[in-house]
């Protein structure tokens, strides 16, 4: 009799146990909204499941990325800028990129680690010089999956360009 007491009480604590909803069980690309975002813009997160990053050069020597299959998560944070009407080449966007494992639950990584999420930052203006795909060597980077969600703090800055977003706080239902 104490036996099957003991079977009821582990199954009971064993089942009410929360899951979190690994990534790799998301099939399709999911958008979420920012809760901070400047006044003159929009912003969004998108959930790349089933991808990876691959930063590459042009035959100018200039970086580009590409986002192809595989067996990561990539995350973008975009922010587009509100644009004047009647005035021509006022289009800027900003875009931060970052691949995680899809075992990984919990990442704090700061400065060089930051390769290891392969982080990007985009800047896409009529700026001369100015735009384009830059490796992230100088930030931090919080992201916890909890079964709430996910928890992103990512603070970053390019040398020589400049930045609107310098900071990215968010938690992210999923």
């Amino acid at each position: 009799m104490k036996s099957y007491f003991l079977i009821i009480l582990i199954t009971l604590l064993t089942g009410c146990k929360s899951q979190l909803q690994p990534f790799d069980q998301v099939s399709e690309k999911r958008t979420f909204p920012t809760q901070n975002c400047p006044e003159n813009g929009l912003c969004t997160i998108d959930m790349l499941p089933n991808s990876q990053l691959l930063l590459k050069k042009d035959d100018l020597g200039n970086n580009y990325l590409s986002i192809e299959k595989g067996n990561n998560t990539v995350f973008k944070f975009v922010y587009t800028k509100s644009q004047i009407e009647d005035i021509a080449d006022n289009f800027y966007s900003e875009h931060l990129y970052f691949e995680i494992k899809n075992a990984d639950q919990s990442l704090h990584l700061k400065n060089e680690a930051l390769k290891l999420v392969k982080m990007t930052y985009a800047r896409f203006c009529y700026c001369k010089g100015q735009t384009g795909y830059f490796e992230v060597k100088n930030g931090s980077l919080d992201f916890e999956h909890t079964k709430n969600g996910l928890n992103l703090d990512a603070q970053f800055t390019i040398e020589r360009i400049p930045q609107i977003i310098v900071h990215i706080h968010e938690k992210l239902i999923l």
